[in-house]
């Protein structure tokens, strides 16, 4: 092992100027992982470490001579700062100082839910993130303040970084990191582990807030635009606990079901990478043993995943087993109410939850909600997802009642069907689609009379009822030559 001066000389031999106060000042802050103090108190640097931080230092004075040559090429930034921040920043005197005390801190309850108190768990956290990374081509600027609570001390030695490509075709190419604390580049497709260099070190014995800086950009050719960039931060404990945390904001649907039921709900965000919020409305670090319960969206099936024209498969609705446990869990908690109430805040946790809550409670919920313009669109995507679960007449019955605004629902050009994948207005004639297959494939109440008076106007209804014209009667089989062929 290395005295700090032995160290300091080893990396003045570089070209690199530094001093032996400099250097036990990076090994207090974790730049030397294997450092340690001798009896007198003084760190001792293991000679690894040494290479490996000149190794790092390298590498960035590549990358901020790259980045002077001022390089016009398209640039991602995750921007935040490197600080310890003081007791009296708002987020540790409203989470964390009560609870160090042993006292419970306020959350504020949203969408409907009251105040309440809450005991903050033992875990770390991400306090706050400001435009967490998604962009893969335009610059961006983010901050990520990372906290923890009990007795444990909690250090990040690494980062994941995930490029999920696009899919619409392009001749972009890659640019150059900023100067950043941290750099890293990413390339097409990529997902890669990086170690962090310093380590960031979260101890039981301050309590600060430590926040960090990341550079990210994108290396070589991108054939395609339309993609995004994730990461992920990894950390250990001097337990032996390992955990993860995914660099983006809280969900608000993770937020509203913590804080109602109390417990950690974990929720999938793009390309199913998870975070599990904590009942103070925090993403906690995921790892072993950490209780949770799974909050999914129902969504209708693909429309890729069937035929309209076809008998051979009917398509399912996913993530039901994770659905029936959160239900029973609200349900329990006595909770429904409160869930029922997200209506007026505009909340789609609201939409979602009677999706795939088979009650009539939630069905007569939604029958009413629709009743308002701006409703109607959810309202008919939750009850098409209902019918596809559990059929029954309150779909054919609400679409003839309301064919008038079935029938106003934005409808996608020839031009926009052709790239429907990438359209996004083309939602609510998707919705529109949904209720034909949910009638086409689950054929109850005046499932017939419904799907005839939507051919009037809309062709998918003809296609829906090409293979069932064995199942109409003679004046419907009638008029659906009448009103198909004429559209023909």
């Amino acid at each position: 092992m290395l005295s700090t001066q032995e160290a300091a000389e080893r990396i003045k031999a570089s070209g690199q100027e530094i001093t032996a106060d400099r250097v036990a000042l990076l090994a207090r802050n974790g730049a030397f992982p294997n450092a340690n103090k001798d009896n007198g108190g003084k760190w001792r640097i293991a000679p690894e470490d040494v290479d490996n931080y000149l190794k790092q230092e390298k590498r960035r004075k590549s990358l901020r001579r790259w980045f002077g040559i001022g390089s016009i090429l398209t640039l991602v930034t995750l921007l935040t700062i490197i600080s310890v921040l003081k007791d009296g920043l708002d987020l540790v005197r409203d989470y964390i100082l009560p609870a160090a005390g042993g006292q419970s801190s306020e959350v504020k309850g949203g969408g409907g839910l009251s105040p309440q108190s809450q005991t903050v768990a033992d875990g770390i956290y991400i306090s706050r993130i400001i435009n967490p990374p998604y962009d893969e081509s335009e610059p961006s600027k983010s901050s990520v303040w990372l906290i923890a609570h009990g007795p444990s001390t909690y250090t990040v030695d690494s980062i994941e970084i995930y490029h999920q490509p696009g899919h619409s075709m392009s001749m972009g190419s890659g640019a150059f990191p900023p100067d950043a604390s941290y750099q890293f580049t990413f390339s097409y497709g990529s997902r890669e582990t990086q170690q962090l260099n310093p380590y960031l070190r979260l101890s039981p014995d301050d309590k600060r807030e430590v926040s960090f800086t990341l550079g990210l950009a994108p290396e070589g050719r991108f054939p395609s635009v339309g993609g995004y960039v994730t990461a992920r931060i990894y950390y250990h404990t001097a337990e032996g606990d390992k955990g993860s945390l995914l660099l983006e904001e809280p969900s608000e649907e993770g937020i509203f079901f913590s804080r109602l039921l109390s417990k950690n709900v974990a929720v999938p965000r793009r390309a199913w990478e998870w975070q599990i919020i904590a009942p103070n409305g925090l993403q906690i670090g995921s790892q072993k043993n950490l209780e949770s319960i799974k909050y999914i969206p129902l969504r209708f099936p693909s429309y890729y995943s069937y035929d309209l024209t076809s008998e051979e498969k009917t398509p399912q609705v996913a993530n039901l087993n994770e659905r029936e446990l959160l239900n029973k869990a609200v349900s329990d908690a006595g909770k429904i109410p409160d869930v029922l109430s997200n209506r007026s805040n505009g909340g789609k946790v609201f939409f979602d939850f009677c999706a795939g809550l088979l009650n009539k409670e939630c069905e007569q919920a939604l029958l009413d909600a629709s009743s308002a313009d701006e409703f109607f669109p959810q309202s008919a995507y939750a009850l098409s997802i209902r019918h596809m679960i559990q059929p029954n007449d309150t779909l054919s019955n609400h679409i003839l009642s309301n064919m008038s605004r079935i029938k106003s629902l934005l409808v996608c050009t020839e031009k926009e069907v052709e790239h429907r994948f990438f359209v996004m207005n083309c939602e609510n004639a998707d919705i529109r689609r949904n209720l034909i297959a949910a009638l086409k494939f689950h054929r109850e109440g005046k499932w017939g009379e419904a799907l005839l008076k939507l051919a009037e106007f809309d062709h998918d209804a003809c296609e829906a009822l090409e293979p069932l014209k064995n199942e109409l009667r003679g004046d419907q089989l009638e008029r659906v030559y009448q009103i198909c062929n004429a559209r023909n």
